[in-house]
C-alpha cells in the first residue's frame, strides 16, 4: 500500500515535524466555526473553506499547515444561535484558545502565523490572542479574510447578481471549490433575493456583504441574523454558484496571503516584551 506524503501537521510525526521547522519560520492556522448555512450546505461551511486556502497558502510558502479549529463565536457582531446546529463558543475562550495554540507554536521556533478566518465573528478574539503573543513572544500574525479582498477581484463582475453574503453564491461557489462540495444539495437551496432587509436597506445600492452588514451594524446595537437570513438560513441564490467563481476568490486570497506572509517579516520581534519591560524605579 502506497503511503501519503503527509501534509497537515496533524499527519506528520514528530520527526517529520521538526525537520520542518529547520525549513520554515511560519505557521498557517485555518479557523472556522459550525454554523448554519442554509438547508443546502454543512455546518461545517466555513471550516471547508478556510480549510482550502489555508492548504494552497502552506504549500505555496512551504509553512507549516496546523489542523482546523473547528469552533468559533456565533454570538458577537451578530446573533446566530438561534439556528439548529450552530455552536457559539465564548469570545473568551476563544481568545484563550487561539493565544495558547499562538504561544505553543512559538515555543516550536515560529515567528510567523497567518490565521485564515473563514468566520466573521472570530476577528475580536484573534486580534486580542495574537497581540498577546506577539508581545509574550515576538511571534507576529496575521488575519486572512477572504471577503475582505473581494472588491480587489472585481467582485461586482464576478458576480452581477449576488445579494447577501452568508451562504450565497459567493460563498457556496468557495465552498464548491473545496473537499466540501461532496456535502452541498444545491437542490436543496432556497433562494432568497432580497436578504431580508427592511427599509432603509432595501432601496439602497447592492454591495458586498460586509459593507452591507457594516451599515447595517452601525446603525443598530444588536443584530440577530434571522433580520437578514430568511427562515432558510442563507442569502442570496446559492444555485448559481459554481466551482469556477470559488477558485478564484481562494487563488486571489492566497495570493493576498502570499504578500502578507512577506508583510509580517517586519514585525517580528527578536526581543519579545517579557525580556524588554520598563524596570520599575
Amino acid at each position: 500500500m502506497a503511503k501519503t506524503k503527509p501534509v497537515w501537521a496533524d499527519e506528520m510525526s514528530w520527526k517529520d515535524f521538526a525537520d520542518l521547522l529547520k525549513k520554515t519560520d511560519m505557521a498557517v492556522v485555518p479557523i472556522g466555526v459550525m454554523e448554519a448555512h442554509g438547508p443546502h450546505a454543512p455546518l461545517g461551511f466555513d471550516n471547508w473553506i478556510a480549510e482550502e486556502i489555508a492548504k494552497r497558502l502552506a504549500l505555496k510558502l512551504n509553512a507549516l499547515l496546523m489542523p482546523v479549529v473547528k469552533y468559533g463565536n456565533c454570538d458577537v457582531a451578530y446573533d446566530a444561535t438561534m439556528w439548529p446546529g450552530t455552536i457559539s463558543i465564548s469570545l473568551e475562550t476563544m481568545t484563550s484558545l487561539y493565544t495558547d495554540i499562538g504561544r505553543e507554536l512559538a515555543r516550536q521556533g515560529i515567528k510567523r502565523v497567518i490565521w485564515v478566518s473563514g468566520h466573521f465573528c472570530n476577528q475580536p478574539a484573534l486580534f486580542s490572542a495574537m497581540y498577546k503573543v506577539w508581545h509574550e513572544w515576538g511571534t507576529t500574525g496575521g488575519i486572512l479574510e477572504y471577503w475582505v479582498i473581494l472588491n480587489d477581484l472585481g467582485i461586482d463582475k464576478l458576480f452581477p447578481d449576488r445579494i447577501g453574503g452568508h451562504a450565497d453564491e459567493v460563498e457556496t461557489s468557495l465552498l464548491l471549490a473545496t473537499e466540501g462540495a461532496r456535502f452541498v444539495d444545491l437542490e436543496k437551496a432556497v433562494a432568497n433575493p432580497g436578504c431580508n432587509l427592511p427599509y432603509p436597506y432595501k432601496d439602497e445600492p447592492r454591495s458586498t456583504a460586509y459593507e452591507v452588514f457594516m451599515r447595517r451594524l452601525g446603525r443598530t446595537t444588536f443584530e440577530y441574523a434571522e433580520d437578514f437570513l430568511h427562515e432558510s438560513g442563507s442569502m442570496g441564490d446559492p444555485k448559481k454558484a459554481s466551482v469556477e467563481k470559488g477558485n478564484k476568490i481562494i487563488d486571489a486570497a492566497v495570493e493576498v496571503g502570499v504578500e502578507m506572509a512577506q508583510s509580517l517579516k517586519r514585525y517580528v520581534k527578536t526581543k519579545p516584551d517579557r525580556f524588554n519591560r520598563p524596570r520599575k524605579r
